[in-house]
């Protein structure tokens, strides 16, 4: 793996190198040993030399047990790969069994990117009510928000013609607002009923098509995934019409942890840094005079 000079190699790193030529060497070791078991089986004085005996049964044995305790590690090499290592959320509602953890600390870091914040805010408000409740006792909740700017033009959702819906666009963006306005009251109401925690919760919108979701907890783990992109018959006013649009539902968030396997540590690595990104250089902070123009617009 090439790295830039400023960069350390971290020792994981360096182990996943070592463990990767190692299984090399041992996989090209077994083969060599099976060629001279077959290559002894055909010398008779070798046959005589190494096994004792003339006879080519028992270097043929020997060797077909050496071919099988192979395709035995391989097979156990296949099932120990992708089937079973890493999580994936069959359903958004999942992740509220790992957000406990982090809720359970006394500080919660949350970096969020959406296309409406639908599915996150469902899988929040649980987590607000028992803070406001006194359920939950944090000392720091920190929330980064990032949204699709719905101001701006739409790729999708699209009609059956892939051109913009006038109709659903005015309904997404009600929707989209709607949510928006739900985080904040959410967060307004922790802040009245806990004057001495330290709050710091931002939304901002961000230009581009909402390509994936997902959510970094702590700094070091994440669950990410691209957005399912469908089409179904809605009914908008009174006709029935072909709609294509991103489908948050039907994503099934995918698990990386800092300290994973290495497609993991490189996948949230990349999400952090394009949040960071996007955040600091290509996002509008949702303010008080913006949510008012938007209401105007509508």
């Amino acid at each position: 793996m090439a790295k830039k000079r400023d960069e350390k190699i971290t020792g994981r790193e360096v182990i996943d190198v070592v463990l990767r030529y190692f299984d090399r060497a041992k996989l090209t070791a077994f083969r060599m040993v099976l060629v001279g078991l077959f290559i002894t089986a055909l010398v008779p004085i070798l046959r005589t030399a190494i096994f004792g005996t003339p006879s080519i049964a028992l270097p043929i044995l020997v060797a077909m047990g050496f071919a099988a305790f192979e395709m035995l590690l391989a097979a156990s090499r296949h099932t120990d790969g992708p089937s079973t290592i890493g999580l994936v959320l069959e359903h958004p509602q999942e992740l509220m069994l790992h957000l406990e953890k982090a809720f359970a600390s006394r500080r919660v870091f949350l970096d969020i990117c959406a296309y409406s914040s639908e599915t996150f805010h469902a899988v929040l408000a649980p987590f607000f009510r028992r803070i406001i409740d006194r359920e939950l006792t944090l000392r720091e909740l920190h929330i980064r928000l990032l949204v699709r700017d719905y101001r701006r033009p739409f790729v999708v959702p699209c009609n059956g013609n892939m051109k913009e819906d006038p109709s659903y666009r005015s309904a997404t963006v009600s929707r989209n607002r709607k949510f928006i306005d739900d985080f904040l009251a959410d967060v307004n109401q922790i802040r009245d009923a806990c004057p001495d925690m330290d709050i710091n919760f931002e939304i901002r919108l961000y230009p581009f098509e909402p390509i994936f979701k997902g959510v970094i907890i702590g700094g070091n783990r994440a669950f990410w995934n691209i957005y399912s992109i469908m089409n179904a018959r809605r009914r908008i006013g009174d006709e029935e019409k072909i709609i294509w649009d991103y489908y948050g539902e039907r994503t099934r968030l995918i698990q990386l942890q800092a300290d994973g396997p290495i497609a993991e540590r490189e996948l949230l690595s990349s999400f952090q840094g394009w949040f960071a990104t996007v955040w600091d250089y290509f996002s509008t902070p949702v303010g008080a005079a913006h949510h008012d123009e938007v209401q105007k617009q509508l």
